[in-house]
């Protein structure tokens, strides 16, 4: 919705460029209106082009407030910390963006707010990402005071030729070419209540929001990638996962049970690729890669390997020589 406003601050008549894309300004300007991420990253990728500037996607973000995401948005802001708003912005952010996820890890005296598109190779996606960090530092200013600004900020591509607007912007230190996107911030901010949250708003739209979440159709086929890129990244506990996607665990069982599998044999393959890659690199021993995948010993690795692919590490190293030969 704040594409058009900037489009004009670099001269441009919004409609042509809209319907490039097969948007009108009536559409982009009702709430109402689902955008598949894959065009708002073509919309985004071509403005940037025609305004001959590559940070265009974070100009966009940076209109954008906390109340802007509805719902959503007055839930977080009246939420009873920064720890429960981001909790409730993590669950519900379906409501809002289907085709990315948010994460929040805590790592001992820092967090990491994480935003992941789900489909990577997606048009525009370095500038669909700029302008979700750029929205969750709002979100963050919101909570925590205008003058707020994260300890770092990670973001997910190559470093531009100008990187003013990014460092003017979000006051701190930027490092481009991270492996993901994401704002840096210290764990005490998660304490923080608030300014002006009034707890009967922020029932009232929690009720709206679950209900809203409720009614949204579980796509299976999203789950799955969710799932299968949280595996990725370690996480192993279902009800974590479940968390992360936003819905309960018993939910995220009959999605998997749908698609003809199940969350354990989910994580078994995910370990079973991450075993084969790592078995492919004749650096590392057996040993070295059971630690790694986190087993406490070779024989427990073992065993397992050998109920995924009817042989065992060694054996298995044999077999990819002499396929190799």
């Amino acid at each position: 919705m704040a594409i058009p406003g900037v489009l004009q601050q670099f001269g441009h008549d919004p409609k042509p460029l809209l319907r490039r894309v097969g948007l009108s300004l009536k559409q982009l300007g009702n709430p109402e209106t689902i955008v598949p991420l894959a065009t708002i990253g073509r919309l985004l990728a071509l403005c940037a082009e025609v305004c001959d500037c590559p940070h265009f996607g974070l100009l966009v973000g940076q209109q954008v407030p906390a109340t802007a995401l509805g719902v959503l948005g007055y839930t977080i802001q009246n939420a009873s910390d920064v720890d429960t708003a981001l909790s409730n912005l993590i669950r519900y952010r379906g409501l809002n963006d289907r085709g990315a996820f948010i994460t929040l890890e805590r790592d001992g005296v820092l967090a990491r707010l994480q935003y992941s598109i789900i489909n990577h190779n997606v048009a525009g996606a370095d500038q669909i990402c700029d302008c979700a960090i750029a929205i969750g530092c709002n979100i963050l200013r919101a909570l925590c005071g205008r003058n707020w600004s994260p300890t770092e900020v990670l973001l997910a591509h190559s470093r531009p030729g100008d990187r003013t607007p990014f460092d003017k912007f979000f006051r701190c230190q930027v490092r481009f070419g991270a492996v993901s996107s994401g704002l840096v911030f210290n764990r005490r901010w998660l304490e923080k209540s608030p300014p002006g949250a009034d707890p009967l708003v922020y029932n009232q739209m929690l009720r709206e929001a679950r209900q809203l979440h409720h009614n949204e159709p579980a796509d299976t086929d999203e789950i799955l990638i969710l799932l299968r890129t949280l595996l990725r990244g370690g996480l192993c506990k279902q009800k974590e996962v479940a968390t992360l996607l936003g819905i309960n665990r018993r939910t995220l069982g009959r999605q998997l049970l749908s698609a003809g599998t199940t969350f354990r044999s989910e994580v078994e393959a995910m370990r079973f690729s991450q075993a084969r890659h790592l078995l492919a690199d004749a650096t590392l021993n057996t040993k070295q890669v059971a630690f790694t995948l986190g087993y406490a010993d070779v024989s427990a690795f073992s065993h397992a390997f050998k109920r995924w692919s009817g042989m065992s590490p060694v054996q298995w190293r044999k077999s990819q020589e002499v396929h190799s030969l």
